[in-house]
């Protein structure tokens, strides 16, 4: 950690989709931390918005997006922990994806 705001910075990247991109202009591209962790809260936010779009589906997707909501909100719980406490262990599944660099 390069920066001693990187931890809210972090933090900032998993409250909602503007403070994600507050987050990302700010971060600095050199520091894993913060890359790491805007990564997992773009992988969440676009898990959220995919179970929003099956929920549209009938029958299935009222269930299907519950179901991905649940998931996200745990996995949203556990990766602001581990941001908090400046951890960078993937989350399950979704950890090891990389969209920003």
């Amino acid at each position: 950690m390069n920066r001693p705001n990187a931890r809210l910075t972090a933090i900032l990247a998993y409250l909602t989709w503007i403070t994600w991109f507050i987050a990302y202009f700010i971060h600095d591209r050199t520091d894993e931390y913060e890359v790491h962790h805007l990564n997992q809260a773009l992988v969440l936010n676009i898990l959220k918005v995919c179970g929003g779009v099956l929920a549209i589906l009938p029958f299935i997707g009222k269930p299907i997006y519950e179901a991905v909501g649940l998931i996200v909100a745990i996995f949203w719980i556990i990766a602001v922990y581990r941001a908090i406490t400046f951890r960078t262990d993937p989350l399950p599944i979704i950890g090891d994806i990389r969209i920003v660099d």
